[in-house]
């Protein structure tokens, strides 16, 4: 069955005692499973498991459900089945197999329930051992913490912090399940794990949970959060929760790193004006509205070497409310499957750039990159750099108009651009509609040079837009439309500047209905 509406990825629906099976072509200690199960008439979920067979002998069971997944009606949407519309269809669920398999293995998912798996995709993973607990840190069980998830450990944690902090000391949090009911407060401290396949901070309330700097305009500094996941409970989206993994304001050599974050409203939403925070090598999923967003005045933030996926909203954004985001960078980054809205998304902001990421099966209002004046941002401005991302099955259906969102969107919505906008060496892949859209503006100040389009009906989609853009080295092959590759009633002009092949850029020849 088509795995998510709009896309053009499949997946594989079995009933109680079938199966799907894969071969492993790595060594593999652990697995990650994409799935959707059906959710219930009063829209509260379900729980229901797989068994996990290795090489056909019984190995583990994996617990599966539909309390965080299927949302329905209208933005922001609801949890109730009789709002129709449904959406947001899949959860994930993960394991260990207790030891290393070798490639060649035959991992088997098996329907232990009466009712309708529908199995998207696993990942296999070889994960490190724990971590030994480092020198100068102080233990949450030291102060009371329950590892086995059966008693609430939030004072325990809120003790750790505060002894660590009056003593100079980190927080240790070792292998186990706590439960928590709050978020924490955090500065001048540094917060580790066993690793995120062992350290687990679980919420046990639905909005409010999770390790948090002080707000601006006194942000916290030097914080420093590594290697533990953070999952909440979080199955419906309410816009004034503060409901992240991690949020607040961070200045200083503050550093997010390797952490796991699932089932909050927001992976990380960060409110300025700061200065300076890096995050790196963490996974953000399963979310009901964005992975990370750097809102509002701030500044020199590096986000690298990310993977996010299932997220309810833009996936990776500068929303420039207020205040210009200045020098910020996404880099290196994975993005698969945003349920609403982007991959990546510049609202507004001076001197920011997206490079080296990939991005692959946006769903609705969305594309792939989108760079646009809206929501009250300050304009672009100085240069805006896209440059070596890479966009697999972009574009989506949009509720703004009968336009739609290419791999690449840009919309002028709120103004005109005051500065450049760079695309370099990008390539798409099997767009839904077209490579790059334009909405209302003028566009002269934006440059393509280096393109590789393949498959999709369009290159370039226009709507309502005008100016020249220069275009080198724009080459394309496989269009599935016979129209020469450009879309537009408008009098937007793609300027010839050599290199470009695959695409009719003269303007008297350009598509129009």
């Amino acid at each position: 069955i088509n795995a998510e509406y709009g896309s053009q990825r499949l997946a594989v629906q079995i009933n109680q005692g079938q199966y799907v099976e894969f071969t492993l072509t790595a060594p593999a200690n652990a697995l990650t499973v994409r799935f959707s199960i059906p959710d219930t008439p009063n829209g509260s979920g379900q729980i229901a498991y797989l068994n996990v067979l290795v090489n056909g002998a019984y190995t583990l069971n994996l617990t599966v459900s539909s309390i965080y997944s299927w949302a329905y009606g209208y933005y922001p949407f609801t949890k109730n089945p009789s709002d129709g519309r449904p959406h947001h269809f899949y959860d994930e669920t993960r394991g260990k197999f207790g030891r290393t398999l070798p490639a060649g293995t035959k991992v088997r998912l098996v329907a232990a329930d009466p009712i309708t798996y529908t199995i998207d995709l696993a990942d296999f993973y070889t994960i490190p051992q724990p971590y030994p607990m480092p020198s100068n840190f102080i233990s949450v069980t030291d102060h009371g913490a329950d590892p086995s998830g059966k008693r609430d450990s939030t004072q325990a944690f809120q003790a750790a912090i505060s002894a660590a902090s009056s003593q100079g000391k980190g927080v240790w949090i070792p292998e186990g399940l706590f439960l928590v009911n709050t978020r924490f407060t955090l500065n001048k401290m540094t917060v580790r794990g066993a690793g995120p396949w062992y350290s687990t901070v679980q919420a046990t309330v639905a909005h409010g949970v999770g390790f948090f700097g002080n707000f601006a305009p006194n942000p916290s500094s030097d914080v420093q959060l590594f290697d533990f996941a953070i999952l909440g409970h979080t199955n419906v989206r309410v816009d004034s929760a503060i409901d992240s993994g991690v949020g607040g304001a961070f200045i200083g050599n503050s550093l997010v790193q390797n952490l796991w974050i699932e089932h909050t409203k927001c992976g990380m939403w960060l409110d300025g004006p700061f200065n300076g925070l890096h995050v790196t090598g963490t996974i953000i999923r399963n979310t009901y509205a964005d992975g990370i967003n750097l809102h509002q005045g701030i500044s020199n933030v590096v986000v690298e070497q990310t993977i996010l996926r299932n997220v309810g909203d833009d996936a990776l954004a500068i929303w420039s409310e207020h205040q210009a985001d200045t020098n910020n960078v996404f880099k290196f980054n994975t993005i698969q499957i945003p349920v609403l809205a982007n991959g990546i998304a510049l609202y507004g902001g001076t001197d920011n750039s997206a490079t080296d990421n990939y991005v692959a099966d946006t769903i609705c209002d969305g594309a792939g990159l989108q760079v646009g004046n809206r929501y009250q941002a300050v304009s672009i401005a100085g240069t805006t750099t896209f440059a070596r991302n890479t966009l697999v099955r972009g574009g989506a259906p949009s509720r703004f108009g009968p336009q739609d969102c290419g791999s690449i969107w840009l919309w002028q919505e709120q103004g005109a651009f005051q500065g450049t906008v760079h695309f370099t060496d990008i390539e798409s892949y099997d767009s839904n509609f077209a490579a790059m859209t334009f909405w209302s503006g003028d566009y002269s100040d934006v440059v393509i040079s280096g393109m590789r389009v393949v498959g999709g009906p369009y290159v370039m989609e226009v709507n309502s837009a005008s100016g020249t853009i220069p275009c080198d080295h724009v080459v394309v092959t496989g269009l599935t439309l016979p129209y020469g590759g450009i879309h537009s009633c408008a009098s937007l002009i793609f300027k010839d500047e050599g290199g470009n092949s695959g695409w009719d850029m003269n303007h008297d020849h350009q598509h129009c209905n």
